[in-house]
């Protein structure tokens, strides 16, 4: 009961407006990386990425952005393989630009994408698992409030975004947000 509040109160949170500052991405990993260190080094959890960059938002949301897309990559393993995420920046391409509920073309994006080597998921509930409390799997099998990506959602929708799943049983996710980088510093993205 305590998580589930927790959850809601974090959730609620979100449509509060907050101060926007810098944020270095590779920074925020770095934090996210340091909270969830039991878990990463209990799992043997490898976590690479490249490429992120600087942008205008409250490092608070884009912390628990990044805690809750990592969490739950841990979570959902594959028992037959070391897990690996991997966390990457790219230029978009037109089709994910396409999925934008605003798109300005005087604006830059980024493509981050947080790749996973876990159980995956049948793709016919890529829109489904970003509503608040639905699961895909019972709470006997994995613990949560299926909350996580809701709250994710909310937050990227919050500064202009989208956020999109990819996937298929036995092979992995892919978790990708899109942000406006329009305005604020820039590290190299790699184009697609």
């Amino acid at each position: 009961m305590r998580d589930l509040i927790t959850d809601l109160l974090n959730y609620s949170r979100v449509s509060r407006n907050t101060n926007k500052e810098q944020i270095d991405l590779n920074t925020i990993l770095d934090m996210v990386k340091e909270d969830l260190e039991i878990m990463i080094t209990e799992k043997e959890a490898v976590i690479k990425s490249s490429g992120l960059p600087t942008l205008s938002g409250n490092s608070i949301e884009f912390r628990q952005l990044f805690q809750n897309l990592i969490s739950n990559s841990l979570k959902f393993l594959n028992p037959n393989k070391k897990p690996i995420i991997i966390i990457e920046a790219k230029e978009p391409r037109s089709e994910e630009l396409k999925k934008l509920p605003v798109y300005d073309s005087n604006k830059r994006y980024v493509s981050i994408h947080f790749i996973d080597n876990g159980i995956g998921f049948d793709e016919n509930y890529a829109e489904k698992i970003f509503v608040i409390f639905q699961r895909l799997h019972g709470k006997d099998i994995y613990e949560g409030t299926g909350i996580g990506l809701a709250i994710c959602k909310k937050i990227v929708e919050k500064y202009g975004g989208v956020i999109f799943a990819t996937s298929n049983p036995g092979d992995g996710a892919n978790f990708t947000v899109i942000l406006p980088l329009s305005g604020v510093a820039k590290k190299r993205i790699t184009k697609i």
